[in-house]
């Protein structure tokens, strides 16, 4: 969970902390974030339920629960 806090951050975290709740500014960044985790942590996302027959040694459980929360940036 601390690699989606911090990826692409000096110094800072999009968590403030929390582990659960993350700060994201864009739609863009959120995904951009998701890539780089799953880029260095294949295992990271579970398999879809709908896949999990089809995939051999499926990913059955996510590393952990999160909610999202996109700030607005100031004009």
């Amino acid at each position: 969970m601390d690699t989606f806090a911090t990826d692409g951050l000096r110094n800072e975290r999009r968590d403030e902390n929390s582990r659960a709740i993350f700060h994201f500014t864009s739609n863009t960044e959120l995904y951009t974030v998701r890539r780089n985790v799953e880029n260095r942590f294949p295992n990271a996302f579970m398999d879809q339920p709908s896949l999990q027959a089809l995939t051999p040694n499926p990913r059955l459980y996510p590393i952990g629960t999160a909610w999202i929360k996109c700030r607005k940036t100031q004009e």
